[in-house]
């Protein structure tokens, strides 16, 4: 069976659980080095954020392993990035599983 593929990510589709941590969307910037799930950059009056959604196996998997780490990593003392939330929720498309982190400066190792 296919399923079709999940319309773009824009501040209209942020789920409401995650913009009761963003708060209002002033900008929304796609990052083009997620290869495992689609990334944007959010920019809000509460700061930066990125939000991460996988719509396949085994990338949404990996997305509730990556906030797991990030909280263990948080009490190590290195400079990682706050993890807000990890949610899963249905789709027209199958699920979505998504990430909402902190936007620290620098730039991706890719």
């Amino acid at each position: 069976m296919t399923t079709a593929e999940p319309p773009s990510l824009s501040a209209n589709r942020l789920p409401v659980e995650i913009t009761q941590i963003v708060g209002e969307v002033l900008k929304l910037r796609r990052i083009q080095h997620g290869a495992t799930a689609e990334v944007v950059e959010v920019r809000s009056r509460r700061g930066l954020f990125i939000v991460k959604r996988a719509t396949r196996q085994p990338f949404q998997d990996w997305l509730g392993r990556e906030y797991r780490v990030l909280g263990m990593l948080a009490r190590s003392g290195l400079p990682i990035p706050q993890a807000y939330l990890y949610l899963e929720r249905p789709a027209a498309s199958g699920r979505s599983h998504w990430l909402v982190t902190e936007r620290l400066p620098g730039r991706p190792l890719r």
